[in-house]
């Protein structure tokens, strides 16, 4: 297996690309996971079932699937098999540059996304191929090369997902959406929900002021910022708790509760049962 992590800045937004290469480890079954990144699949040989909270997909040779953030998932590969998965992120770099609004139009074309199966993804997998060539070689300008290669992946991807073909001038890109800003919350909270986050640290990143950022909140979740935190939180210690053999104090440490008890309160309040209890009723299925 190889990884790769390449990082482009394209007008206002910096994108990082994470490469895994499974292609030679047959018969994997991965326990179901989330990633604060979006996820792409792509199988060059064979198919891949990929399983979510929702629904099975099964992808076919140069056949695609792009994950959102925070949704859990699991892979199922199988020796005759080949799956190169893709983890692409995006941040804003400044507010707006003269040309055109970069961040802007990647996030409102990647924030409706939840699970996006792109069965005519030729175009990627020639793109990512050519990419993963790259890494695996010792060429001349490797660096220049890949993010080259990189640039070509991310157009590649945003074209398949049904958008326009170009760059749209900043004056016609539309003003940020709900879901647009769902998403850089979302995001914001799952890579940073075991950490003692205000509205101040989401505000910053965001580029707003804090009470536009809680009226903004209220207004997506219909909940305070403490309370969707609180509801990542738990999510993810359930998950914990189905997957793992961890204690309880040791998921409640992990994910950002300094305080058995409160952990313990949230828990219960949010499930109407214990961590034991929800442990050993999924156990029992």
């Amino acid at each position: 297996m190889i990884q790769q992590e390449i990082e482009l800045v394209l007008g206002n937004a910096r994108f990082k690309l994470t490469i895994d290469d499974h292609s030679y480890i047959p018969n994997i079954t991965s326990r179901s996971h989330t990633h604060s990144n979006y996820e792409l699949f792509f199988v060059p040989k064979g198919e891949v079932v990929v399983k979510t909270e929702e629904q099975e997909y099964t992808l076919y040779k140069n056949q695609a699937l792009l994950i959102a953030p925070t949704r859990y998932h699991r892979t199922i590969t199988d020796s005759d098999s080949k799956k190169i998965s893709v983890y692409l992120s995006f941040i804003q770099t400044k507010k707006r540059n003269s040309g055109t609004d970069v961040y802007a139009e990647f996030t409102r074309v990647f924030s409706n996304i939840t699970i996006e199966p792109i069965f005519r993804a030729s175009k990627i997998g020639e793109k990512l191929l050519a990419l993963h060539s790259v890494i695996l070689s010792d060429c001349f300008c490797k660096t220049e090369r890949l993010q080259a290669g990189f640039t070509e992946l991310i157009f590649a991807i945003y074209d398949a997902l049904g958008k326009q073909k170009h760059t749209l001038p900043f004056s016609t890109v539309p003003a940020k959406a709900g879901m647009q800003y769902r998403y850089e919350i979302d995001t914001l909270l799952s890579q940073n929900y075991a950490k003692d986050i205000d509205l101040a640290f989401v505000a910053k990143a965001l580029y707003l002021s804090p009470k536009r950022i809680s009226v903004l909140i209220k207004s997506l979740y219909g909940k305070s910022f403490r309370q969707v935190k609180t509801e990542m939180r738990i999510q993810v210690a359930k998950q914990f708790l189905k997957e793992t053999k961890l204690s309880v104090s040791q998921i409640a440490e992990r994910v950002g509760y300094k305080s058995f008890r409160g952990f313990l309160t949230a828990f219960e309040s949010m499930t109407s049962t214990t961590p034991k209890q929800y442990r050993m009723s999924h156990t029992a299925k």
